[in-house]
């Protein structure tokens, strides 16, 4: 994947940047600033600059795009998730956006799996809406959030992509 080895260590570091900078930020106000992910599409492009990897970078630009757009418009993702998973694909290349999307799959999966086994055992009936509590529909709303912040998955996924990469095992 990386054909330089003496970059290996500034693209690391420049992922654990982007990316704690990302969970820090979204952690405290909900949202990935764009400037952040620019950064993170400039770091990639001088990346790109430096060990001549164009395709590499390119591919993963356009991946992370692809992949980005798909999961907004079908609103499984925000758009500060998805302009955080180009700046990762500019950077590290294709292989990462990919690795996100798949484990994303597999959890999508196994949530749906879980969500059909707790409801098989719980008992719930339906509350005529006169006997509902005015902020349950609020309650109800903030259930409806996701688990888990989209850097706090990329940065989960990119973990996990780079130990498959190098595979410091061996």
């Amino acid at each position: 994947m990386f054909e330089v080895p003496v970059l290996v260590l500034p693209l690391i570091c420049v992922l654990a940047i982007l990316l704690s900078v990302a969970v820090v930020i979204e952690l405290r106000t909900d949202r990935i600033p764009n400037w952040l992910n620019l950064a993170g599409v400039f770091s990639g492009l001088v990346l790109m600059i430096f060990d001549h990897q164009w395709a590499l970078h390119l591919t993963g630009f356009v991946v992370g795009f692809a992949i980005g757009i798909f999961l907004l418009g079908k609103g499984y993702a925000s758009a500060g998730f998805s302009k955080l998973l180009i700046a990762i694909g500019t950077v590290t290349g294709p292989v990462i956006p990919l690795i996100s999307l798949i484990v994303g799959c597999l959890l999508m999966i196994l949530g749906y799996y879980y969500s059909k086994l707790r409801k098989r055992r719980e008992n719930t009936f339906d509350v005529p809406e006169e006997l509902e509590h005015p902020d349950q529909e609020l309650e109800n709303q903030r259930n409806r959030r996701g688990l888990i912040k989209g850097s706090l998955f990329l940065s989960f996924t990119t973990i996990l992509g780079l130990l498959i990469l190098f595979q410091p095992w061996k």
